[in-house]
């Protein structure tokens, strides 16, 4: 009897567990203090394709993100990110 409790005690605290880790908010969301613009979203598009990683992202295949030429492209698509107006 003790057994078939402990048992039913664990499997609550598993299915407990397993519904709060699906209801955890993940860092990938947008911030809702920072509404989008269409003027924010034009430059952020014109930024990444001055950076070059359009090009990129653009091919069949997925980039190889670890290669010198996509990390090149990366730092510059940043650089010009900072230098946008806020």
């Amino acid at each position: 009897m003790l057994t078939r409790q402990m048992l039913l005690a664990a499997s609550a605290l598993l299915i407990a567990h397993a519904a709060t880790a699906q209801t955890a908010p993940t860092p990938a969301q947008p911030s809702p203090n920072a509404p989008l613009t269409r003027e924010a979203v034009q430059q952020d598009l014109d930024a990444w394709v001055k950076s070059g990683m359009a090009e990129l992202t653009r091919r069949e295949e997925t980039p190889d993100t670890n290669s010198a030429e996509y990390q090149r492209r990366l730092a510059r698509y940043h650089e010009l990110r900072r230098q946008q107006p806020h």
